[in-house]
């Protein structure tokens, strides 16, 4: 049986409230198994959309992979706490052939990216907002989360909640064996946890900047992987710690005496160096299965990004600066986004406001997250996220206002 799903197709369906879907969502995500879909088991569902980050996902690109689709939404309660498991398959199995997809039922697409950022969510998204949710119609999802494994051929393997997908991901892996990636520096989770290392080190790096730790920044430095020098988010988070130094001229002589204190930790500054500078498009070897993001895509974020910034708007500037380093790392956009973080970096009074608003979104998320609990019926598990506001995020006045008075509510 094969049926073809398009994202133009449309159903007559009764409209309900946004508030209704995200009640009934939460109900019965936690207490029943998916109604009916309009894509079954057996069926070959096609594939073809544009990803939050400008990837193009199509079934003919996915083909040899074994295929999770995740229906979900960052205000739903359930998919939230099942990301960590989500993230973990992605780590274990991504090397082997399994590609997840998101299928995000959010109404607010920045605050969908500003999540999945924040949580490394590295596969792709579809924002599938909740004012028409044309591929959740079209394949017939009425509750989230909802889980749909697809053989590397396309087929409809099982669809269910996350929270019973284990063993028929196993029998899937198991007798319909995907393709793994085509063989290079990425195609092993040792590469891949490599780079996450590299690129946590370099982050750390460039906090050192500010205190003149030079020994330490360079033996963070030493740790990183030779063989993740053309990596984009390295290279990316390379060139913001060397504008970060250029910053700051009077640095250059403690630099210099730790780096002879430190040889062999100096000849891996020189090498990252060296890597940076010669890094051209298409160099890019190590991410060699992300598709590349399209110019106009870059160019637009860019310049929503320069208007932020000009606008005083900086966490959002920050933010989106941050998106194209991580995607176009290797481009002149993204050589000018790197000099644009190492600017605020070097700011302090800009990294506090940043910070503070990083705080207030992660503080809204938290709260977002025990409200769905609290109309589930969750509410052990509401009280201990609203704690957790008031314990985490406590300059989050506002957050912290409604946790308590939530908390009072449910005493």
């Amino acid at each position: 049986m094969n049926r073809t799903w398009g994202l133009t197709m449309t159903h007559t369906t009764r409209h309900l409230t946004t508030a209704l879907m995200i009640g009934f969502a939460a109900l019965w995500s936690a207490t029943a198994t998916p109604l009916q879909a309009a894509v079954s088991v057996g069926d070959h569902p096609q594939i073809n959309f544009k990803a939050t980050d400008g990837t193009q996902v199509t079934s003919e690109s996915l083909r040899g992979r074994l295929v999770i689709v995740d229906f979900w939404a960052t205000w739903c309660g359930p998919c939230v706490k099942a990301v960590p498991h989500m993230l973990k398959l992605n780590q274990q199995y991504s090397a082997r052939g399994v590609q997840i997809i998101g299928i995000s039922r959010d109404s607010d697409r920045r605050a969908l990216e500003r999540f999945v950022s924040n949580k490394r969510m590295t596969w792709p998204q579809f924002f599938d907002k909740n004012e028409t949710a044309k591929m959740s119609r079209a394949w017939g999802v009425s509750g989230i989360p909802s889980i749909f494994i697809l053989s590397p051929q396309g087929e409809v393997l099982w669809i269910g909640h996350p929270a019973r997908m284990d063993k028929p991901f196993a029998e899937a892996l198991k007798n319909h064996p995907p393709t793994p990636p085509s063989a290079s520096k990425d195609g092993s989770s040792s590469a891949t946890q490599a780079r996450d290392d590299a690129v946590e080190a370099l982050q750390q790096a460039r906090a050192l900047v500010n205190t003149d730790d030079f020994a330490q920044m360079l033996a963070l430095i030493a740790g990183v992987s030779d063989d993740v020098l053309t990596d984009r988010r390295v290279l990316g988070n390379a060139r913001v710690l060397l504008a970060r130094l250029e910053l700051k001229p009077e640095s250059t002589d403690a630099l210099a005496v730790a780096k002879e204190a430190n040889p062999d930790a100096a000849a891996k500054f020189d090498a990252l160096t060296q890597a940076v500078n010669n890094a051209t498009p298409g160099t890019d070897t190590n991410n060699a299965q992300r598709p590349a993001v399209h110019p106009k895509l870059v160019a637009s974020k860019l310049a929503q990004a320069d208007k932020a910034r000009e606008g005083d708007k900086h966490y959002r500037a920050f933010t989106l600066y941050n998106w194209l380093l991580d995607r176009a790392g290797e481009t002149e956009t993204g050589h000018t986004a790197a000099q644009r973080i190492a600017e605020y970096e070097a700011d302090e009074e800009k990294m506090a406001v940043i910070q503070s608003a990083q705080a207030e979104q992660r503080a809204k998320s938290l709260l977002s997250l025990a409200k769905n609990y609290e109309a589930a019926g969750n509410h052990e598990q509401a009280k201990a996220t609203y704690e957790q506001v008031l314990a985490e995020y406590e300059d989050a006045t506002e957050c912290c206002a409604l946790a308590r008075e939530a908390l009072a509510k449910l005493e």
